[in-house]
């Protein structure tokens, strides 16, 4: 990579398209869900209790 200034300050870096396009994909949801950091253990219990109903908007 390489560095340009603007008068003495750090303003951009130019790298390759193929480096630009390696850190610009973005993750899909599954591969998010696999490589969490969480353990089953680390997740709250999930609640047994029915779905509460909700209210129609429309009245």
């Amino acid at each position: 990579p390489t560095v340009v200034t603007r008068h003495g300050k750090r303003e951009a870096v130019v790298i390759s398209y193929s480096e630009y396009e390696r850190l610009s994909r973005v993750p899909s949801l599954g591969w998010l869900l696999t490589n969490s950091p969480l353990e089953e253990a680390d997740l709250p219990a999930r609640s047994r209790k029915p779905a509460r109903a909700l209210r129609d908007p429309a009245f």
